[in-house]
């Protein structure tokens, strides 16, 4: 992490506690810091995040944000303070610095400037890609810069504030208006986001003169659609802008099928086309799922660029908010060990691929499967809950409405008039995952499948249904992660 001790500290105190409270000599014993430093990086980092606030309660230590506020605007916050990633955002936008201009222009000493870039070289190396002083610029594997910047920006900014001219997010919202209809897709801001992010991280590298060569086939398969993205706007149809052309600034339209065209499939012959596959096979089995053509491909295409292509990071590289690995470690999942089961077929297709990769193709295969959460739904069975209200059984109607509003999943209902006969004995419970009612036992039944409700049906009532009903759907879903599991060792 490209961060001084002091903002790495920051963004480590968010991370930590950003998901639950942690105990303070854990984190104590863990960064090895004492009490008094504790406090001091808290005032300091609650400065800067105000009015979110880090908050010790005994020997808790929480994060308390504002309802305008995350933890990725806090770390945001951090890291527009650090002296190394504004440093590196100077030199992105103009090479031409020198030590002096560049120790003016941060507010600070030159000695403080050659230190920072011997610290920051310290990790880019190993990178393959490097500041170098003579003249002030970074150096080494252009693909690798251009996707370094992205995720710097991305971490400081966010999509929504990015720090680029309006003229040229407006040219990239112009060529992407063209751009979704022509490849079928319909518009979505949070792809023109991310356009307006990688194309203009390519358009200023290329404005600095940091080019790189780009494939001549592939040149000549996609210049034409590339030059023609804004053929609807003939005042606007030249194929360069600000003196670079199409094919350098959407490079990864290219080179990382970015996007192809509807008819355009990628090769089968490709080993690591056939690679994928092979997974995507085995997720299928294991999930028992069926993933349409579209969205085969499209999963096909986005892992290929994560492993093999723009989008790959080695795990030598450790961003300050790497979004990813917390979805992976941290999000409620429907199944509670879907990330288990994720990566024991991860790791028998892909056994020297980096986490970092892991962890956004796992965020790919949950979140761009088509009704994946629909799909394993149908796999688990319905709760069948009974109701037996003896005071009024219009109550019933009442109680169905509202288990409908609280209880999540698929659930049957039934419901049973009080002139019926009805024996409460342990095989009448037996018949159902859950049995509501108001009648009262003076010998309990030896089972825990029940709730007892009062007349007017309380919040405690609520709660204890709520409770008892999450346990037993949690049963049926690891009940089903078991056996997803055995298929996944087996195969």
């Amino acid at each position: 992490m490209l961060l001084p001790s002091r903002t790495k500290k920051f963004v480590d105190l968010i991370n930590e506690v950003e998901f639950r409270p942690k105990e303070i000599n854990y984190i104590l014993n863990k960064y090895k810091i004492s009490s008094a430093t504790l406090i001091r990086l808290s005032n300091e980092l609650n400065n800067l995040i105000h009015p979110s606030k880090l908050v010790s309660n005994g020997n808790i230590l929480s994060l308390e944000l504002a309802n305008h506020h995350s933890s990725d605007y806090c770390i945001s916050k951090a890291l527009q303070n650090s002296l190394e990633y504004n440093l590196l955002l100077k030199i992105f936008f103009d090479e031409s610095y020198t030590i002096s201009s560049l120790a003016e222009a941060l507010f600070t000493s030159e000695s403080t400037i050659k230190r920072t870039i011997k610290d920051i070289n310290l990790n880019l190396s190993p990178l393959n890609y490097k500041i170098s002083t003579k003249p002030v610029r970074i150096i080494g594997d252009e693909i690798k810069i251009r996707h370094f910047f992205i995720i710097l920006i991305k971490e400081m900014f966010g999509l929504e504030n990015l720090p680029f001219k309006n003229e040229d997010l407006y040219f990239v919202e112009q060529v992407y208006n063209n751009l979704h209809t022509k490849f079928g897709s319909e518009y979505c801001r949070q792809d023109l986001l991310n356009l307006q992010l990688f194309s203009l991280v390519s358009l200023q590298r290329e404005i600095n003169s940091n080019t790189f060569t780009i494939n001549p086939n592939l040149i000549s398969n996609r210049e034409t659609i590339i030059n023609s993205l804004i053929s609807k706007k003939p005042n606007l149809f030249i194929p360069e802008y600000k003196g670079v052309s199409y094919i350098k600034i959407f490079h990864f339209l290219l080179t990382d099928r970015y996007f192809l065209e509807k008819n355009d499939d990628l090769s089968l012959n490709n080993d690591r086309i056939k690679k994928i596959g092979l997974f995507l096979d085995e997720i299928e089995h294991v999930f028992i799922y069926k993933y349409s053509e579209d969205n085969r491909n499209k999963l096909l295409k986005k892992i290929y660029d994560i492993i093999w292509g723009y989008l790959s990071i080695p795990d030598s590289y450790e961003s300050a908010n790497n979004y990813y690995k917390k979805f992976f470690n941290e999000n409620d999942f429907f199944l509670e060990n879907m990330n288990d089961i994720f990566k024991i077929i991860f790791n028998k297709h892909f056994q020297n691929t980096s986490k970092n990769n892991m962890y956004m193709i796992f965020f790919s295969m949950i979140t761009e499967t088509d009704n994946l959460l629909e799909n394993f739904m149908k796999n688990i069975k319905p709760v069948e809950i009974l109701v037996y209200v003896n005071f009024d059984f219009s109550f019933n109607s009442y109680l169905k409405n509202k288990l409908k509003l609280i209880l999540p999943g698929e659930n049957t209902l039934k419901f049973i008039d009080e002139r019926q006969s009805i024996k409460f004995d342990e095989s009448f419970f037996n018949d159902y995952d859950l049995v509501i009612t108001n009648h009262f036992f003076d010998d309990a039944p030896k089972i825990d499948n029940y709730i007892i409700i009062s007349h007017f049906l309380s919040e405690i009532d609520l709660t204890k249904i709520k409770k008892l009903h999450s346990n037993i759907l949690k049963k049926k879903f690891n009940t089903i992660a078991d056996e997803m599991i055995h298929r996944a060792l087996s195969n």
